[in-house]
């Protein structure tokens, strides 16, 4: 965190290893790729680039044109610096090999760290559920309007969420049903592994992303269309929410105890201790969401619930079955996300894409 006499801005430092040629080149390519998508972003719920620096030989070019990166993932356009540019890199890298990312910053931290910090403590307050409800609908909208520009995320996750306010400034902004607040109060972060796809029906091939947040397509290491990919990640990260815990984890013996599952079955689904096989075979429940939703809580809060668990019922599933983002924005059943946000957050600014 620095000020610039402005404002408070966020610096990303990446530091690159300089233990061979082709990580140099490789980790160029990724500073190059984010930079470019980020330059291009012009969203109120996505983090934006101020400014950078960085002692690489990249052209302008390489940050601002649209199309530099639309190649086909089976083209190298990862390793395409040369053996010139390479050694003046080389050269810079060993004096210092820190590239910094000026982004501006959120006070509130990450997504991650307000589940872990408040979950417990409001999970029974309808303020704390009206700003879940509004977390995740500026997420969709954001990741809908990245799909838009044909432009793949692919590592959406809590810690990718992070928060404009802190939790006390949102309890007061939230404090009653119905309100529009007019400003964004996430900003969607990290486009490291993002993908601009040279058009909307590119199939992708590299295999990436959080192990906890990749679906069995990526898994079974077949090609797959990113914004599925993306869809099941948000699938995840909305479960965690609602759920206090991961979808493919063991699930503890506290979270089932009041379940109606056979006790066959929670030992078969306690044994299988393999995240990935869970992933593979699409093998989780909910346990928490269904406590509640029994429950004699407040009906506000119900709503929340019930709707957010019907996105998740829709995202965790096969991909031949899974929806869009775009889809479930535009469904009339979720009619209500659109309405939980002001209406120019729902728009695709063409002046920078």
């Amino acid at each position: 965190r620095a000020a610039d006499n402005q404002h408070d801005v966020a610096i990303k430092i990446i530091s690159i290893p300089t233990t061979s040629q082709q990580e140099v080149k490789n980790f160029k390519s990724y500073i190059k790729r984010e930079l470019n998508i980020l330059y291009q972003l012009n969203h109120p719920c996505i983090i934006q680039l101020l400014g950078y620096k960085t002692n690489l030989t990249i052209n302008d070019q390489e940050i601002t044109s649209p199309t530099y990166f639309t190649k086909s993932e089976s083209q190298s356009d990862l390793t395409n610096s040369s053996d010139t540019d390479f050694e003046k890199d080389y050269e810079k890298l060993k004096q210092n090999n820190d590239q910094l990312l000026f982004l501006n910053y959120c006070p509130g931290g990450n997504l991650y760290k307000f589940l872990v910090n408040h979950y417990n403590l409001f999970e029974n307050t309808l303020s704390y559920w009206l700003i879940i409800e509004r977390i995740v609908c500026e997420i969709l909208i954001a990741v809908k309007y990245l799909h838009q520009v044909n432009i793949i995320h692919r590592d959406i996750k809590l810690e990718n969420v992070l928060l404009k306010y802190e939790l006390e400034d949102l309890l007061e902004i939230f404090h009653q049903p119905n309100l529009r607040f007019p400003k964004p109060i996430i900003n969607l972060t990290d486009f490291g592994l993002s993908k601009k796809l040279h058009d909307a029906n590119e199939l992708l091939s590299t295999r990436c992303g959080s192990q906890d947040y990749i679906p069995p397509e990526l898994l079974m290491g077949v090609k797959y269309n990113g914004k599925l990919t993306d869809s099941w990640s948000i699938g995840v990260l909305i479960y965690s929410i609602l759920e206090n815990r991961l979808p493919f984890d063991v699930p503890p013996l506290s979270a089932i105890e009041h379940s109606q599952i056979s006790p066959s079955v929670i030992k078969r689904k306690r044994a299988n201790q393999n995240p990935a096989h869970r992933i593979a075979i699409i093998d989780w429940n909910w346990w928490k969401v269904n406590e509640m939703l029994n429950n004699n809580c407040d009906p506000q809060i119900k709503r929340i619930v019930s709707n957010l668990k019907s996105i998740v019922d829709l995202l965790l599933v096969r991909k031949d079955k899974r929806q869009t983002i775009t889809q479930i924005i535009e469904s009339r059943q979720f009619s209500w996300i659109k309405q939980c946000i002001p209406n120019h957050f729902d728009t695709t600014d063409a002046t920078k894409i």
